[in-house]
């Protein structure tokens, strides 16, 4: 059975081999079921595959950053180790990052282990696996939600080593790896690192000596990161903000103790003030993290809509169940980090969107794992067994079922200030068949094309994703254009060959 829990009510439910096996397969299998066709072909990802493309085959090609000045290219290089080894295709683009994600989740397993939540550790992948919004987010391959997951591992699986058995180094070099390789992969996880530090600092964690070269270390490694945002980033004020802040947590930890220790003992009155901000952005975070935003971001529209906001009823049950359970004062000072993460992240994020909250979201799913781990084993097969039901409910029907089918659609969420489409995320191989089966390769899109989808298209042209056409010559032509169709628009709701306008899906073929 599964090792008790010192607590009466932490019975174990399932022979810890079993549940753990049958946890860490759901996890597997929903992120590589239907992999290829779920999600659709997004631009963001398109132009990252590009990447490592180029890469891999452009001569003397080795970009150090890529599309954006605060990240690096980190991530695609291993996406060009994959190309040259397994050839090019949308499939050996994602089957590494879903890979990251896994041992993200098995690192933060083994950190939760090595405290000793046992039951925890082994419901954690399964709580994952049927929490929507996680899910969606990590099936979407790009840096923030796959590499940083891996980053978000190391690093509590290198603190959990370190508190937990200081003996050894190799806690301080997972800590420290997962955090330099966050925030160069994207600078977004400085947020979340400045969080934990914060709450690490005022709960008197950081005083020794061996702590705090640590975190210089930390600072010294991302220098020439920061460089090279400065020298790339046109509005250097800007572009010097990660550098001054890091510079300064250096040489705070610098000075000595006596003048450090006196504002540790005043957390209190420091954070309460961003505690309190950070705690309005819950707002929009809880809509994001229920699911249905991502899966209308992802699909354009509900299958089902009776399901939205029942995946907090499991949530809600466990509360219940917990609502006598003692609190510890570490632990309650350790929620810290969700509100000052949150507030950190939307102050650095221009469209604080999903995709950017992928380690809150991390950070919450933790926290469930936590709280099933403490529920009696009667209590536990309800809250976790709606939690899977109702997961796995939004999942199938409003996320795989439409994707799959390749019927997504055009359309807004919006609430308030916060909106996405689903534009990027219409069935680009859909289109590609059709384009193939008329014998029409990417070179026959004639000038004026939108920017969507030919990046896309054009990345499925380069491996083995868009075959060469067993046709000669393309029935469309030459000259073709490729739009979205306006559903709003009459022209675009009526099929015309003999006018030159064809349909395939959300997208319409013109002819000229």
């Amino acid at each position: 059975m599964i090792q008790k829990i010192p607590r009466k009510y932490a019975s174990s439910a399932l022979p810890g081999a079993l549940s753990g096996a049958l946890s860490g397969f759901a996890l597997i299998l929903v992120h590589f079921l239907y992999l290829r066709e779920v999600p659709g072909f997004q631009i963001d990802e398109a132009w990252a595959s590009i990447f490592g493309y180029q890469i891999a085959f452009k001569p003397h090609y080795w970009p150090v950053q890529v599309a954006s000045p605060y990240t690096s290219a980190l991530v695609h290089y291993l996406a060009a180790g994959v190309f040259k080894v397994f050839g090019v295709s949308l499939l050996a683009y994602r089957v590494p990052p879903m890979l990251e994600v896994i041992a993200g989740v098995a690192f933060m397993s083994a950190a939760l282990l090595k405290i000793g939540e046992k039951r925890a550790a082994l419901l954690l992948p399964a709580v994952i696996a049927f929490f929507p919004a996680l899910v969606i987010n990590q099936r979407w391959p790009v840096d923030s939600t796959t590499f940083h997951v891996l980053c978000v591992g190391m690093v509590a699986l290198g603190l959990a080593m370190r508190f937990k058995t200081p003996q050894t180094r190799w806690g301080d070099f997972w800590w420290i790896a997962g955090i330099v390789l966050g925030v160069m992969t994207h600078i977004l996880f400085l947020g979340p690192a400045l969080a934990l530090w914060a709450c690490l600092f005022f709960n008197s964690q950081l005083e020794s000596r061996r702590n705090r070269i640590g975190i210089i270390l930390c600072v010294i490694l991302l220098i020439p990161f920061y460089g090279v945002i400065i020298s790339n980033e046109p509005d250097h004020l800007r572009a010097a903000g990660p550098l001054l802040i890091s510079l300064a947590l250096a040489v705070f930890h610098i000075l000595p103790l006596s003048w450090t220790r006196p504002l540790a003992k005043a957390r209190n009155w420091l954070l309460l003030p961003f505690v309190l901000v950070g705690c309005l952005i819950l707002i929009p975070f809880t809509i994001f993290i229920e699911g249905t935003w991502l899966e209308i971001f992802s699909n354009g529209y509900l299958v089902t809509r009776f399901l939205i906001g029942l995946s907090f009823i499991p949530v809600l049950l466990t509360l219940f169940f917990l609502r006598k359970h003692e609190v510890s004062t570490g632990f309650r000072r350790a929620l810290w980090i969700l509100p000052l993460s949150l507030l950190l992240i939307y102050l650095m994020v221009i469209k604080p969107g999903p995709r950017y909250l992928e380690i809150p979201f991390l950070f919450c799913a933790v926290l469930l794992a936590l709280g099933f781990a403490r529920l009696k084993t009667s209590e536990l097969r309800w809250a976790m067994g709606l939690w899977i039901l109702i997961g796995g409910a939004q999942l199938g029907l409003n996320y795989f079922k439409v994707a799959v089918a390749e019927a997504q659609e055009d359309h807004v969420v919006q609430v308030w200030r916060w909106h996405d489409g689903s534009y990027g995320f219409l069935p680009k191989l859909r289109l590609m068949r059709r384009l193939q089966r008329e014998g029409c390769s990417i070179n026959d899109l004639g000038p004026g094309h939108p920017h969507e989808p030919f990046v896309e298209l054009a990345f499925l042209s380069y491996g083995s994703d868009w075959p060469t056409p067993k046709i000669s010559t393309c029935r469309f032509g030459h000259q073709m254009q490729v739009r979205i169709r306006d559903m709003s628009r009459p022209e675009d709701q009526v099929e015309r060959p003999d006018l030159g306008r064809y349909f395939e899906g959300p997208f319409k073929i013109e002819v000229h």
